[in-house]
């Protein structure tokens, strides 16, 4: 592959006045903003067991959110919360686990 020298001087305009190529694109600012706030890593395609384990991961007050594994004719839990005066409170499903 050959090399092309650009005169610098030659050049006038910005590079918002080049056309976009066929393999070569400009992104805009909204693109490049988007693109700039996706986490490090991330992934479209993550499993059930990786969401999982990055949840168990996380610290105790920053885990918000219930497990329940109910067997049969149990209840599944989705909500516990602690009042002010200690009573704890559960809401579960309304139909037992088959």
């Amino acid at each position: 592959m050959g090399k092309v020298y650009l005169d610098p001087t030659g050049f006038s305009g910005t590079l918002d006045d080049i056309d976009d190529g066929t393999t070569y694109k400009r992104m805009s600012a909204t693109e490049q903003t988007k693109l700039g706030s996706v986490e490090d890593s991330a992934t479209a395609d993550q499993t059930g067991a990786e969401v999982r384990d990055l949840i168990v991961g996380l610290a105790d007050a920053d885990r918000k959110i219930v497990v329940s594994s109910p067997t049969t004719g149990q209840k599944a839990t989705f909500r516990i919360a602690e009042h002010t005066d200690g009573t704890m409170e559960f809401d579960n499903s309304d139909t037992p686990e088959p």
